[in-house]
């Protein structure tokens, strides 16, 4: 259990340095510090919300619908405020409609399936994982498209 917890983490880490390191327009044209200051407020928050989720996994006194919704609240709060953060990405890469709705279905269908089993903390924890990693690894292969684009315009 506490390499899947680990592997979330570190997928979320990763999702948030890829946005934050490779996609925002670091000129800072048209953003201020605020902005970028208070969408990080919801990033906070939803790692705050995983975090206590992932660490309810174990409790049984925890109920598992609770757990659930509080887990996946956390998720939506730390997703969405990191692709708010998108409006301030470069112009070549701003986020197709494409991604975003790839990204939707693979943390709908997590949900869906979560829903279901959610009284088994390992099976939630396994299909978090692979959700936090699926969307890391789109937007991982977002990033590299974009940036291979990029250096052929320069070639």
């Amino acid at each position: 259990m506490s390499v899947l917890v680990f592997l979330i983490v570190a997928g979320l880490f990763l999702f948030y340095i890829i946005e934050i390191d490779h996609l925002i327009d670091e000129s800072g044209q048209g953003a201020t510090g605020n902005a970028l200051i208070y969408t990080h407020y919801l990033i906070f928050i939803g790692l705050g919300m995983v975090t206590v989720s992932l660490g309810f996994l174990k409790e049984k006194e925890v109920h598992p619908l609770f757990l659930l919704a509080f887990l996946f609240i956390g998720l939506a709060l730390f997703y969405l405020g990191s692709l708010f953060l998108a409006i301030h990405n470069q112009p070549d890469r701003r986020l197709t409609k494409r991604l975003l709705g790839s990204m939707g279905l693979v943390a709908f269908v997590s949900f869906l399936l979560a829903s279901f089993l959610a009284s088994n903390s390992l099976f939630l924890a396994l299909l978090v994982c692979l959700m936090t990693w699926s969307l890391t690894l789109l937007f991982l292969n977002f990033n590299r498209q974009t940036a291979k684009k990029r250096q052929e315009k320069v070639d």
